[in-house]
């Protein structure tokens, strides 16, 4: 089964993370194959949009923290294949639609802070557990998240690491609109057909400019976690919250 889903059709290419029985939790192969997909669509010239969503009512978990707990201890984060996605996704010209459903953990949170376009369905969990793992955050959210959120709601929610309703999401500029299950597709297809149909030029220019404050610092801020996410990652404190973590899933 192939765990990222990607097709390129009528002017959208949709990637869709496709690991249900993991609670579409993310692996090194699978940003890998995130990050070609995006590089593809950044080239093409009859892709417009990307709609990025997750199967089986999941977006995602986040990264596989069996992946991460088994990593090697000499990992340069540049070198990684998160971080080829995470550059990949916050630079990329085009708008993202993102489609979210049923849990975003994590990098399935902060990526969406990437996105254009974030439409959740009302019944999605989110969580930033980072410092509850022994990590810190990544992809330039300590950066992003105070800007829109204001610092008290982002603290709260990465120092805490608790569990935040879709309400919360909106309110915290997450997301973009929330809609019962049952329209949230038929809302994310409207608007992927309203992106198709404008003038690609001029949407790319808005969005640059649109994107150009947040932007400037923001590769930097990027690497600087990754490096230390990475160096954590082989911390005592990091050991200890994965094995507790890996001990309650198999309890």
């Amino acid at each position: 089964m192939e765990n990222i889903l990607v097709s390129f059709d009528a002017g959208v290419a949709k990637v869709s993370i496709n690991r249900p029985d993991k609670k579409n939790s993310l692996t090194g192969n699978m940003y890998k194959t995130m990050d070609d997909a995006f590089k593809e669509a950044r080239n093409r010239e009859d892709i417009k949009v990307v709609h990025l969503c997750g199967e089986g009512g999941i977006f995602s978990a986040g990264n596989d923290i069996t992946s991460f707990a088994n990593a090697n201890p000499n990992t340069v984060s540049d070198e990684t294949e998160v971080m080829g996605f995470l550059y990949e996704i916050s630079s990329f010209p085009k708008p993202i639609v993102a489609e979210v459903s049923g849990l975003a953990v994590g990098v399935g949170v902060t990526c969406l802070l990437h996105c254009d376009f974030v439409y959740a369905e009302r019944e999605t969990k989110f969580s930033l557990p980072f410092v509850k793992l022994g990590l810190c955050p990544e992809a330039a959210s300590t950066l992003i998240l105070p800007r829109i959120s204001g610092y008290l709601k982002a603290a709260e929610k990465i120092l805490l690491g608790d569990n935040f309703n879709a309400l919360d999401a909106l309110d915290m500029g997450i997301v973009t609109r929330i809609f019962k299950a049952s329209e949230l597709s038929d809302a994310v297809k409207s608007t992927c057909d309203k992106l198709i149909s404008l003038p690609p030029n001029s949407l790319r220019i808005s969005k640059k400019f649109l994107k150009s404050e947040i932007k400037e610092g923001m590769k930097q801020r990027m690497k600087e976690e990754g490096d230390m996410l990475w160096k954590l990652l082989n911390s005592d404190e990091a050991k200890d919250a994965f094995a507790n973590f890996l001990s309650k899933k198999t309890a």
